[in-house]
């Protein structure tokens, strides 16, 4: 069954193009109802689901382009089997004619989007404690040294694929903070050094882009990026072309 092109070009606020894409993924067995829209990427839609064996609604991964599942066979049941506090937990991978992802609901949504796509949230995320920011910037450095522990680098560390547990509200608590999208992460006990560059550039260790051999410390240089964009709201490299990013980050 091939996915339908409205799942490649849909207007996240047309409501039939999403009615469409929903009725699509409602087709699969596990499915029991789709309700909202939650985001979008460049190789997936993600939708609030009800599905089958689970309690509570999850979110679900539906990809567009199949090289894009995270692991199949023997590595996709490492990937569902890893867990840790500040993971975002992949409850199932399902292959077949229609491809998704079955992963906990982080209601919160990206950090990215809160620092970059939204001015009254961004100033909410910078009036919470800078104690509470950092400790949770902890907690997903701490995911990362869980997942360097079992041999497995995640290569896309970013506020992109950081996820807060539950909406953040001025003046509350900050809500647990998760690392998600295992989609590049790979066991690297199975290699003798990454070579491919992959990731997202303004995150990218200098080894990365140079297409050097690189480890662990790819993934803790982008942690390091993270870490300023936590605190400051910012990058540290604000270049509006990629030769001048590229300048900066490698020199």
């Amino acid at each position: 069954m091939a996915a339908p092109l409205a799942i490649f070009n849909m207007d996240p606020n047309a409501a039939d193009e999403v009615q469409k894409v929903a009725a699509y993924l409602e087709q699969a067995e596990a499915i029991i109802k789709v309700h909202i829209l939650l985001g979008m990427g460049s190789f997936s839609r993600v939708f609030e689901c009800t599905v089958r064996n689970h309690d509570e609604t999850v979110a679900v991964k539906l990809l567009t382009d199949k090289d894009a599942l995270p692991g199949r066979g023997r590595e996709g049941q490492f990937i569902k089997g890893l867990r840790h506090p500040n993971l975002v937990n992949v409850f199932d991978i399902v292959e077949g004619d229609i491809e998704f992802i079955v992963l906990e609901l982080c209601s919160g949504g990206s950090l990215q989007d809160l620092l970059h796509s939204d001015p009254e949230g961004r100033d909410t995320w910078l009036r919470v404690p800078l104690i509470e920011r950092l400790n949770a910037g902890q907690g997903v450095a701490e995911a990362l040294r869980f997942l360097h522990e079992l041999d497995v680098l995640h290569r896309d560390v970013k506020s992109g694929n950081v996820f807060l547990l539950s909406k953040l509200i001025a003046g509350e608590p900050l809500s647990p903070v998760k690392l998600g999208d295992m989609g590049f992460a790979r066991p690297i006990a199975e290699f003798d050094g990454m070579t491919q560059g992959v990731g997202t550039l303004r995150y990218m260790a200098p080894e990365v882009i140079m297409s050097g051999n690189y480890g662990a410390s790819a993934d803790v240089f982008s942690m390091g990026i993270l870490m300023h964009e936590i605190v400051s709201g910012k990058m540290p490299f604000d270049k509006r072309n990629e030769a001048s990013l590229i300048l900066a980050i490698t020199q």
